[in-house]
């Protein structure tokens, strides 16, 4: 059995493979991401916790998205091998890429700042939201995400920052309509404290728009020196790399990293693990018979 996400059956008594998208919630325990009490969420995160380590322990391999997550893993569980940690590394799904070819090119230019993703905490979009309120500029900041609290909190220190006419939130894009966002951007801004891969870094990249993005190891192992990158947890420091972006207008050149990132070899990876794990699994019952 191959569990592709944190959860699991914790009795499942068969081998199993898993995959860690990241471990977030392992190194921002904070309980700002929850609406609970303050006990409920400590309880949940020590159950989950718990799982975790099992899940690590017990797995015959384990997948990660990117290289970043295995030293997180291995810094996490001391007692984990490390060679039963295999990183393979995701990409822009077939779908989004035929709807990105009837993306509207000829759609009206309007200057924008563009993030993708949720407003869980760790994404850290307050602090992008309170750098760009000391920014002098034209261009806007358009916040592509999910309709839930954390927008809805979101929304609110937009409005407390007299930011109404600069900043707006897009709630439940599609997958139709969200290549638009990103053609017609001036640049993506992606302030993570923690991220497993980074899908909208790679989907920007696709579309050739400029990057400036949080200096944390799994960014800078996606796209190298290919963006600009700031502190995420210091507001100034966001501030004046989005300025400089404004002077500057940095270009860059993806090719060579889109080339290393798609679904398509993160299957054929993946397949080629089975195949390995079912050898092997078929040798030892041989042998046991």
């Amino acid at each position: 059995m191959h569990f592709t996400y944190f959860s699991f059956p914790v009795l499942y008594p068969r081998e199993y493979i898993s995959t860690v998208h990241d471990t977030t919630l392992l190194n921002y325990k904070t309980g700002k991401a929850s609406t609970k009490s303050t006990f409920i969420y400590n309880f949940k995160h020590s159950i989950f916790k718990q799982m975790f380590y099992k899940q690590v322990s017990k797995s015959l391999i384990i997948i990660t998205p990117t290289e970043s997550v295995k030293k997180q893993i291995i810094k996490l569980v001391k007692d984990v091998d490390p060679k039963k940690i295999q990183p393979i590394y995701e990409g822009v799904t077939r779908e989004y890429l035929i709807n990105s070819r009837n993306a509207n090119k000829s759609a009206p230019k309007i200057n924008y700042f563009l993030y993708v993703g949720t407003f869980y905490p760790h994404k850290n979009v307050e602090n992008l939201i309170k750098a760009y309120s000391k920014i002098k500029t034209d261009i806007k900041l358009y916040l592509v995400g999910p309709d839930d609290f954390f927008s809805k909190r979101t929304e609110n220190l937009i409005s407390n920052l007299n930011l109404k006419n600069k900043a707006k939130i897009f709630k439940k894009v599609s997958q139709d309509v969200l290549p638009e966002f990103y053609k017609n951007a001036t640049a993506l801004v992606h302030p993570s404290l923690s991220e497993g891969f980074g899908l909208p870094i790679v989907e920007a990249a696709h579309f050739g728009i400029p990057i400036i993005a949080s200096k944390i190891d799994v960014f800078q192992e996606i796209l190298e020196d290919n963006y600009i990158g700031f502190d995420p947890n210091n507001i100034d420091d966001i501030k004046e790399k989005i300025e400089f972006f404004i002077r500057e207008r940095p270009k860059f050149e993806y090719k060579n990293i889109l080339n290393r990132y798609s679904f398509e070899k993160m299957t054929i990876k993946t397949l080629e693990l089975y195949r390995k794990i079912l050898k092997i699994w078929s040798l030892m019952c041989i042998i046991t018979l």
